[in-house]
Formats: C-alpha cells, structure tokens, sequence
C-alpha cells in the first residue's frame, strides 16, 4: 500500500472512529459490520463549535444527522452534516433573516461554515409522535394543518418550493424542549430538511415544470416532470393524510374527522401531467385561504358545543 493511499485510508477510520465512550459498550464494539457512515464521526464529536455549546453527541438519527440523549435536564441538540451541493445553507440564511413569527416556521438553526458545514439546532420531537395536547380531536387537527400549510405558503411567498414535504421533515416544539430553547414557540410545527429545496425567479401560478427524478414520489404518478409549487401541494396533502393516519392510531375513537380527509384529498388532486403550470391542484395560498374559513367554523362550533354543555351542567346542578 503506498503511503498516500494509507494515510487516504487511516484518515478515513479516524473521520468515523468511534468515540472512547461509546467503545466501552461491549454491543458497540460488535458493530464493527456496520456502514461506517453510521457512526458518529469523532471529529464531530471534537469539534469546536460542539464543544463550545457543551453537546454530547451520543447517537446517530440518520446517516448525516446526530442528536443528543434525551434527559430531562440536559438541552436536546441535533446536528446536521451538510454534503457538498446541498441548497440548505442558503435556503436557511435567506430564512432566518426574516421574523421567526408565523407564518415564518423555519427552525431556527446556527449554521457554522466549516468543512463539510454544520447545522446546529434545536432537538424538536417528531410532529407524528405527539399525541393531542387537549382540545377536541377535530380542532387540534385543524390546527396542526394550518401551520404545516401556512409554513408552506410561506416558503412559497419566497419562491421557494421543499421539495420533499413529509411527515418526517416537521418538527413540534414540546414544552419540555422550550424549557431549554426559549426562543422557540410551544406547540409550533417547524419545518425542516431543505437538501432538495430550490429557490426560483418566478412563483406559483407562473413557474415552468422542473426535473424530479430524483423523488420517490414522482415514480408513482408517473410524472419525471412537474411545478415545483403544485408538487409541494401534493405532498402537503400526503403529508396530512399521513399526520391523520398517525394521530388516529393514537386516539382511541381511530376515526378520521370527514371534513380534514376530504381537505387533503383536494389538496392532492388529479394528477393530468400538466406540460405547463400545473392546475391540478389549488395554490398553497388558496389553499390557506380555505382552511382559515375552515378552521374559524370549527373554533366556533367547538365554542358553542362548549357553552351549551356548561348551560347544560348549571342547570343539572340547579336541580340538585
């Protein structure tokens, strides 16, 4: 072996070496068959700007992304390693320069330019994962929808299309991860992952049908080609049908409420391989515009049922 590929290669066990710590774990020390792009780097684990924040970095989540151990005094941390190409630097720097406030619902992040570059930030638990806070189950669904398509109208006000919208790339803001991160909102779905985001000139209703290919999704339309703005609606309404699958399963009636099946279905709409802008579907702004509408009936229904059932009980105790 010459000496540049050896030290090529001795650079390469160091990159993703297993930290001291997690060497003692006899169930670590088996696992020298896995990909090794499924450790935790120790370089990352020495970095700097890790270092400085005070993170252990104990786990990995995905093949570039590490998270903290969840304890309940420690701060929940996720960094991102950044690949070479990858739009998410500047789709977060364009973002994050604008008020944080809804309907802005980028997480904030700390971006640190090194090489490969970092995403620091906060560690939020899956949207799919939390049960309903309270409430009736119709109105915590609506509102749940509303800031996932009120986040996506946003980004699309900016020209900017995900991409690659699912249940997975939104996160939610507990109460027990704004205890340490106070510059987050409870109960806020962030949107998240922008590796396949693209920022355009133009906007909906006006922007050219733009490659997909390299999206499962699109394999099963069958359209290689689409509005970037239409296939973010698309995947909007399969990323709420997906929140309802989820939400039901966690709740004991497992009934989807009629009203937020039938919204998503209309958000994904008829695929007719529009060559064009595609008009298969609404725009995410219309289709805010709808669920506001729809929102306010339930707030005022969900109000109404509330206050009969209180006049209701005062005159069963008056009874009594």
């Amino acid at each position: 072996m010459s000496g540049a590929v050896g030290e090529s290669v001795a650079q390469t066990e160091d990159l993703y070496r297993l930290p001291s710590w997690m060497g003692e774990n006899p169930a670590v020390r088996r696992s020298s068959d896995i990909n090794p792009l499924f450790k935790v780097p120790s370089w990352l684990v020495e970095h700097p700007a890790i270092r400085g924040k005070g993170i252990s970095v104990l786990c990995t989540m995905k093949e570039v992304v590490f998270g903290t151990q969840r304890k309940r005094d420690v701060p929940p941390w996720v960094i991102k390693i950044i690949p070479p190409g990858s739009p998410e630097i500047e789709i977060y720097e364009h973002l994050l320069k604008n008020d944080l406030s809804s309907p802005n619902h980028t997480l904030p992040v700390e971006i640190v330019r090194d090489e490969p570059p970092l995403l620091i930030m906060p560690g939020c638990d899956q949207t799919g994962d939390i049960c309903c806070f309270g409430g009736t189950l119709l109105r915590e669904a609506i509102d749940d929808f509303y800031q996932i398509v009120e986040g996506i109208e946003y980004l699309h006000m900016h020209h900017i299309a995900h991409m690659d919208l699912a249940l997975d790339n939104t996160t939610i803001a507990t109460r027990a991860t704004v205890k340490h991160h106070k510059h987050l909102e409870v109960n806020k779905i962030y949107i998240i992952d922008f590796g396949f985001s693209r920022r355009f000139e133009l906007g909906p209703r006006a922007q050219a049908p733009v490659d997909l290919g390299h999206l499962n999704l699109s394999v099963s339309y069958g359209v290689p080609r689409l509005d970037p703005y239409s296939w973010d609606v698309l995947c909007m309404g399969k990323t709420l049908l997906s929140f309802l699958d989820v939400r039901m399963t966690n709740n004991s009636n497992g009934k989807h409420p009629w009203i937020c099946t039938r919204y998503a279905q209309w958000l994904v709409g008829k695929e007719r391989g529009c060559l064009g802008v595609c008009r298969c579907r609404p725009t995410a702004r219309r289709a805010l515009q709808v669920l506001a509408v729809i929102r306010w009936f339930v707030h005022g229904w969900d109000a109404c049922a509330s206050a009969f059932g209180y006049v209701v009980y005062l005159c069963g105790f008056r009874r009594h």
